[in-house]
C-alpha cells in the first residue's frame, strides 16, 4: 500500500488550478522558427541526394539509375551476341567433323551411286521401296535419326546427292527423293570449302536455318554430298537468347534479318493486338535500323508497340555473307520503377522526418517554459503511489532547491521498499542458480547415457558386419574350392559333347549351349565372391573418365530398348585404376539396364567437376528402389532378382572407397533411380602406404 496518497478531490483540485499555456506566444514562435529550419534543410539534402548537383558532376541517386541501367543492358546485349556466335560456331564445328570423316565420304559416295540407278524411276513410291530394301540406306536413316535425337536443335537432318541434287537419306522420310537442283543454297555449300550457313527461310515447319557441310574426297577435293541441318529458329534461337540474363518481366531479345524481318516470334504482341510469325512483320522501331545498318550502341526510345523502353543494338556478322541485326530492350516503366520507390521513401521519411523535427521543436519549447509543471506532475505521480518518479532539477534557483528537497523526501520513502525488495531477490537468484545447476548434472547425466548407447550400437553393428564378412570369406573359400574344379571338368566335357553333337541347329546342341551358359554365369559367380573377398591395390593412373564412360555407351552390346544419353563435361584426367573403373561403370550400367525389365528405358550418363573432385552421374527411368532399402542393397549377398548374388553394387561402391571415393544412390519408387560417384582430382598422401592386397577375415583360404 502507498506511504503517501493525495486523495481523489485533491488531485483533481490541483490539475484544475494549473495556469500554464500549451501554447504560449514565446513557446509557439520558437517551435515553428526551429521546425521550419530544419524541415528545410532536410528537403534540400533529400533533394541532392536524388537529383544531384549538375555544376559539381554530382549525378544523384537518378543519374547513377541510368548509368546503371546502360552499363547492365550493354553488358547483357554484348554476352548474347557472343552466345549466338558461339552456338552457330559450335553447330558448323559439329557438322564441319561428321562430314571430314573419309569413311563416311567413301560411304556415301558409294550409296550415292545406288541411289542414282534408281533416280529415274516415275513411281516415287517404287522408288522409296526399292531405297528401304537396301541395308546401307537403313542404317543411313537411322544414324541421321540418332544425330537428330542427340542434338535437340536439329528438326531434322538430309543428305543431297552432289551431282543430281537430290536427297538421298534423311531424318524425315517423306524427304527422300526430293529434288534441290535449282537451291541456290545447295549450289553454294558445294562450292564452300569450310561449310556453309544460310539466311533464316520461311518453310512449312516455320521460320528454319540451315547449316550445310560437304562430304568431299581428300584425294581430288571433289564433293560428294551436301550434310543439311535444318533448324527452327523459333524453337531454337528463342530459347538460347532469353535464358541467363535478368531483364525483368518486359525484357526481351528481337533478332531480325538485313531486311529488319523478325527471325523469331516476339514475346509482346504488337499494339493491335496481334502476335506475328517469325518473317511476317517488319519492325520500324529506330533501334532495329540502327542496327542492320551496322551500327552499334545504346538508345532510349520506342519499341514495335510504341512504348518508351531502353534498347541496346548490335550489328551481327554471323558469317562473311551473313548478317543479322540484335535488339536487347526493356520497358522504360520498370527500369525506373526501383527509382519511383526510393522516392515514395524518400518522401515518407521526410515527411516522418518533418513530424519528428516539429514535434522536437514544441517538446524543447515546453521544457524551457514550463518546469514547474514537471514538478507538480511529480508530486501527482508519487501521491498516487509511483515512488521511482524524480523531479528534475534546473539550475539553483527556488524551484530547483524545492525540486531536490522532494527528490530526498521520496527518496527515503523508496529506500525502505527496495531493501525488502532486495532481499526477496537474492532469495529468488539463490533458488534460481540451484536449480540451474540440478538442471546442469541432469544434461550431463542425459549426455552420458546417449554417449554409451552411440557406442553400444556401433559395436553391435561392427559385430554384425565383421560376422557377414566373416560369413562371406568362409562362403568364397567353398565355392571356389568346391565349384571351381568341377565346373572345369564340365566346362571340358561340354567342350566335348558341342564338338561331335554340337553342330547344327538340333535340341542337342540347344541343350549344349544352356550348359555352357550355365558355366560362365556360375563362373561369373565365384568370380565376384573372389573380388569382393580379395582387394588388389589399385594401380592408378591418369585416366580420362568421359572416354571411359564414352566407350562402354558406345561399344558395350545393350537391349534394343535402352536408350543411353551422355552429358560428358568433366574434361580432365583423373587418377584411378582403369580396369577397376570400368568394371564399377558396368555394374552400375548393368543394374540400371536390369531396372527397366522387357519395357525398356532411358540411361542419362553425366560427368562434371566439382570442387576438387570429379563427379560422375548414372541416371534411369527405371523401377526405383523403395527410400528404405537403398543402404541394403549395398550389402554383400542381398538381391531383389532371381540371378546372381547380390554383389554388383557392393563392388561398385567398394571400387570406389579405395580410390577414397563416395557412392551414393538416390531412388523413388516407379520413377528411377541416381547413382552418383565423387571421385578426388588428387590422390592421398597415405597412398603410398596402402598395403597391396587386403582381404576378408575368413576361417579358410581360398583358391
Amino acid at each position: 500500500m502507498p506511504l503517501l496518497r493525495i486523495t481523489k478531490n485533491e488531485s483533481a483540485s490541483f490539475r484544475q488550478g494549473k495556469d500554464f499555456k500549451l501554447f504560449g506566444g514565446v513557446q509557439l514562435r520558437l517551435a515553428l522558427s526551429f521546425g521550419a529550419a530544419f524541415t528545410l534543410a532536410l528537403a534540400a539534402l533529400a533533394a541532392v541526394t536524388f537529383f544531384g548537383i549538375p555544376p559539381l558532376n554530382f549525378s544523384g541517386l537518378y543519374g547513377l539509375h541510368i548509368e546503371s541501367a546502360e552499363k547492365w543492358m550493354n553488358f547483357t546485349t554484348d554476352l548474347k551476341v557472343e552466345r549466338l556466335k558461339y552456338w552457330i560456331e559450335e553447330s558448323r564445328r559439329d557438322l564441319g567433323l561428321v562430314v571430314m570423316n573419309q569413311d563416311r565420304v567413301a560411304s556415301i559416295e558409294g550409296l550415292c551411286a545406288r541411289f542414282a540407278a534408281e533416280i529415274g524411276r516415275e513411281d516415287r513410291d517404287k522408288l522409296l521401296e526399292a531405297v528401304h530394301k537396301d541395308q546401307d540406306f537403313t542404317s543411313l536413316q537411322r544414324r541421321l535419326s540418332e544425330l537428330v535425337n542427340i542434338h535437340n536443335e536439329y528438326s531434322r537432318l538430309f543428305i543431297i546427292e552432289a551431282a543430281s541434287k537430290v536427297v538421298i537419306g534423311s531424318s524425315d522420310v517423306s524427304m527422300i527423293g526430293k529434288s534441290y537442283a535449282r537451291n541456290p543454297d545447295v549450289e553454294k555449300a558445294l562450292l564452300s570449302s569450310g561449310g556453309y550457313t544460310s539466311d533464316v527461310k520461311a518453310s512449312k515447319n516455320g521460320a528454319v536455318l540451315y547449316l550445310c557441310g560437304t562430304f568431299r574426297r581428300h584425294s581430288d577435293e571433289k564433293a560428294v554430298g551436301v550434310l543439311v541441318a535444318e533448324i527452327n529458329t523459333d524453337a531454337v534461337l528463342r530459347p538460347l537468347l532469353d535464358v541467363g540474363e535478368a531483364l525483368g518481366e518486359s525484357g526481351e531479345t528481337v533478332l531480325v534479318n538485313g531486311d529488319a524481318r523478325i527471325l523469331m516470334s516476339l514475346k509482346h504482341p504488337l499494339a493491335d493486338g496481334s502476335r506475328p510469325k517469325p518473317l511476317e512483320y517488319t519492325i520500324t522501331a529506330e533501334a532495329a535500323q540502327r542496327a542492320i545498318r551496322g551500327d552499334n550502341g545504346i538508345i532510349w526510345a520506342k519499341d514495335y508497340r510504341g512504348v518508351p523502353v531502353l534498347a541496346s543494338y548490335r550489328y551481327v556478322q554471323v558469317t562473311p555473307d551473313l548478317a543479322w541485326g540484335m535488339g536487347v530492350k526493356c520497358d522504360q516503366d520498370e527500369i525506373f520503377l526501383p527509382l519511383r520507390h526510393d522516392a515514395k521513401i524518400f518522401a515518407v521519411v521526410g515527411t516522418l522526418g518533418a513530424i519528428l523535427i516539429f514535434g522536437v521543436a514544441f517538446w524543447v519549447a515546453k521544457t524551457v517554459t514550463k518546469p514547474i509543471k514537471l514538478i507538480a506532475e511529480a508530486a501527482r505521480q508519487v501521491g498516487e503511489g509511483d515512488l521511482t518518479v524524480r523531479a528534475p532539477i534546473v539550475g539553483d534557483d527556488e524551484l530547483a532547491v524545492c525540486a531536490a528537497t522532494f527528490n530526498a523526501m521520496v527518496a527515503r520513502v523508496e529506500s525502505g521498499r527496495d531493501q525488502l525488495e532486495e532481499l526477496v531477490l537474492q532469495r529468488t537468484k539463490e533458488l534460481r542458480s540451484a536449480n540451474a545447476e540440478l538442471q546442469k548434472h541432469r544434461s550431463q547425466l542425459e549426455a552420458l547415457v546417449e554417449e554409451r548407447t552411440k557406442k553400444l550400437e556401433e559395436a553391435q553393428n561392427q559385430l554384425i558386419r565383421q560376422e557377414k564378412l566373416a560369413a562371406l570369406g568362409q562362403l568364397t573359400a567353398a565355392v571356389s574350392h568346391e565349384l571351381r574344379n568341377p565346373l572345369g571338368t564340365i566346362r571340358t566335357s561340354c567342350y566335348t559333347l558341342n564338338q561331335k553333337y554340337g553342330s547344327g541347329d538340333g535340341e542337342a546342341s540347344t541343350i549344349i549351349r544352356r550348359i555352357d551358359r550355365g558355366i560362365t554365369r556360375c563362373d561369373g559367380i565365384i568370380t565376384d565372391l573372389l573380388d569382393y573377398s580379395r582387394i588388389k591395390a589399385a594401380e592408378r593412373v591418369p585416366t580420362d573418365v568421359d572416354d571411359l564412360l564414352e566407350l562402354w555407351a558406345t561399344e558395350t552390346p545393350k537391349p534394343e530398348n535402352v536408350t543411353v544419353k551422355t552429358d560428358l563435361r568433366l574434361g580432365e584426367p583423373v587418377p584411378l585404376d582403369r580396369e577397376r573403373f570400368y568394371r564399377c561403370f558396368s555394374n552400375l550400367f548393368n543394374n540400371a539396364i536390369q531396372s527397366f525389365g522387357e519395357s525398356g528405358g532411358t540411361i542419362l550418363v553425366s560427368s562434371r567437376r566439382d570442387g576438387e573432385h570429379a563427379v560422375v552421374e548414372i541416371s534411369d527411368d527405371g523401377c526405383g528402389v523403395p527410400s528404405d532399402k537403398i543402404e541394403t542393397v549395398f550389402e554383400p549377398l542381398y538381391s531383389t532378382k532371381t540371378f546372381g548374388v547380390g554383389l554388383g553394387l557392393p563392388i561398385a561402391r567398394q571400387i570406389v572407397q579405395q580410390h577414397d571415393g563416395e557412392l551414393s544412390m538416390k531412388s523413388q519408387l516407379g520413377k528411377g533411380t541416381t547413382v552418383t560417384v565423387r571421385i578426388p582430382l588428387r590422390t592421398s598422401n597415405q597412398e603410398g602406404h596402402e598395403s597391396s592386397e587386403s582381404t576378408i577375415p575368413t576361417s579358410t583360404a581360398t583358391t
